[in-house]
């Protein structure tokens, strides 16, 4: 790395590259194939942007937050689907950290989508005038 970056900073993105492995162990605990893959894609990014040399603290910065954002989603947003024998269905293993969401936003989403679908002024999302037969 440059010199421009400062040790904390470095500092740093060593805990933001911790904080995604450890994210990763927890999300992919029991899959052995998963972990590898992921420690070794997570390996082969830091090694890319390692050989980068960027010498902007901003863009350096940019880059920590990027892999605290990316260690985060693992763990409440990703979950382990395991298929139960002589069925179709899975179980998920939800954890603690697991988002659960109601899905209102995009149900609410689609439902201005309908109404605005059937409108001639879709753009505006209001009802098209009344047309008159002459």
């Amino acid at each position: 790395m440059s010199s421009a970056i400062s040790s904390s900073l470095q500092a740093q993105g060593r805990s933001a590259y911790r904080h995604v492995l450890r994210s990763s162990r927890v999300v992919f605990k029991g899959d052995p194939k998963a972990l590898t893959i992921s420690h070794q894609k997570l390996r082969e990014a830091y090694e890319l942007e390692a050989n980068r040399s960027e010498s902007d603290p901003t863009k350096y910065q940019e880059r920590i937050k990027m892999a605290k954002e990316v260690g985060d989603i693992l763990l409440k947003n990703v979950v382990q689907g395991e298929k139960k024998p002589d069925s179709e269905v899975y179980d998920l293993k939800i954890r603690s950290t697991t988002e659960l969401g109601d899905n209102d936003s995009i149900k609410k989403k689609q439902e201005r989508k309908k109404r605005t679908e059937t409108t001639s002024f879709p753009n505006r999302g209001r009802p098209a005038p009344p047309t008159t037969s002459e």
